[in-house]
């Protein structure tokens, strides 16, 4: 017969003493999980400021460089156009397009990066349709690409987020390129996404402007896009999802360039 030594020794687990010893572990791995998380996502965080001081550097350089032959591309935007999601800004779609301008034009090309960080819509109308207003140096083509964050940030309203794209396509030039806004996968965000577009390509139609096809660029790719296109954060795109989006935003920007009779279209689908 066991002493009682030895059986008061032994842990006596009921239920309850085992579903909160399976909550607290589960709480545990959420705590971990959530800390990682956070983690990568001030790796992301950390590349704002370094990419905005690029993009001011290469705007002071379009100011001072003697290269008057070069054609102007000004970007409006908000990080993704900063390139945030890769250490490198050179890796990002702005940079990939600049370089496919300058093969497909065979001339040098300047580029006045005006987006900003975390900017909607109505950011963009405050801060950077004056700087376009303003610029010193004409532009040959100007790519918007906006909505990310108006959708991030559930300011997707009719007629709200309408209302200011209206605003903003008035201020484009003639044949602008204006990107619709990714897929966010599936669920509610979603149909603000597609809430979103709706108001672009209304506009673009209006307005004369050409529609870089962000959207039907990124949906199939979900929902695998966040384990293979998209950086810590789980929201900018890595290295791969920014060849994505360049090729998407090329897409508008070669009919930009056939309709001002750039270049033929025969040498576009080279």
């Amino acid at each position: 017969m066991p002493s009682r030594s030895s059986s008061s020794a032994r842990p006596q687990w009921g239920p309850v003493a085992v579903v909160a010893s399976a909550v607290a572990a589960g709480a545990v791995a959420t705590a971990g999980a959530a800390a990682t998380y956070l983690g990568r996502r001030c790796i992301v965080s950390r590349q704002v400021p370094v990419h905005r001081e690029y993009w001011a550097q290469r705007t002071h350089e379009v100011r001072a460089a003697a290269v008057p032959e070069a054609f102007h591309l000004v970007v409006v935007g908000d990080s993704a156009a900063q390139g945030v999601g890769v250490p490198d800004p050179s890796h990002a779609w702005v940079a990939r397009v600049e370089r496919r301008l300058a093969e497909t034009l065979d001339r040098a090309v300047v580029t006045t990066n005006l987006s900003v960080s975390g900017a909607t819509s109505a950011d963009l109308i405050a801060d950077q349709l004056p700087l376009l207003e303003d610029l010193e140096r004409s532009p040959d083509l100007v790519i918007c690409e906006i909505g990310a964050n108006d959708v991030a940030k559930r300011q997707v309203t009719a007629p709200g987020l309408a209302e200011r794209m209206e605003t903003i396509a008035t201020a484009l030039p003639h044949g602008s390129v204006v990107a619709d806004v990714p897929s966010y996968g599936y669920g509610p965000h979603e149909v603000w996404v597609r809430r979103a577009n709706a108001a672009i390509e209304e506009v673009a139609q209006t307005h004369d402007l050409h529609v870089a096809p962000l959207h039907a660029a990124t949906r199939p790719l979900w929902p695998g896009i966040v384990f293979t296109h998209m950086a810590e954060d789980l929201f900018h795109p890595n290295a791969a999802g920014y060849e994505v989006w360049a090729d998407a935003i090329w897409a508008g920007v070669e009919a930009a360039l056939h309709e001002r009779g750039l270049v033929a279209r025969e040498l576009l689908a080279v």
